[in-house]
């Protein structure tokens, strides 16, 4: 779990850096992000990003098994933690990178957190990343519980029952 929360705050903190230089451009961006301390304004809209995945129960790995449900909670979270961050721009406006970097980093940040979750959906729930189990026995108990298990959501993989 820490390590995709730090790769999601590496993604959503490069997202802005990137929505910062497509919108001020190279000379401009340079100057708002280490002049007037941009990367600290970067990571704070990072943190609260961050903060409403949490509130949204998006490190929670039952939620990440079904793919609709993921996305769902993705648009809430980056929902909530930008309206979240307008309100804090409009109350402190010198914490605002710079006008119009967060209508642009927006797309940017939804395309990257559900690109990287539907990757992750996908490297978790491959059969030959999944866990083997090997049941032994020939009770009834032993011989229904790989018809009970579904390899594609749970990353089990059944190769065959031995009597």
């Amino acid at each position: 779990m820490v390590l995709l929360l730090l790769a999601e705050a590496m993604l959503l903190f490069g997202g802005l850096i990137v929505a910062v230089y497509l919108r001020l451009g190279a000379i401009d961006a340079e100057d708002a992000l280490i002049t007037r301390n941009g990367f600290y304004k970067a990571a704070l809209a990072t943190v609260f990003c961050l903060a409403a995945f949490y509130l949204f129960d998006l490190y929670d790995f039952v939620v990440m098994h079904d793919r609709r449900e993921l996305v769902l909670r993705l648009l809430q979270a980056l929902g909530l933690a930008w309206v979240a961050l307008a309100l804090i721009f409009y109350a402190m406006p010198q914490v605002m990178i710079g006008r119009g970097v967060s209508l642009i980093s927006l797309p940017i940040a939804l395309l990257l957190m559900v690109g990287w979750r539907l990757a992750i959906h996908w490297v978790l729930g491959h059969p030959e990343i999944g866990e083997r189990i090997l049941i032994v026995g020939s009770r009834v108990r032993n011989r229904d519980c790989p018809r009970n298990t579904r390899p594609a959501r749970r990353g089990f993989s059944r190769s065959r029952l031995c009597r």
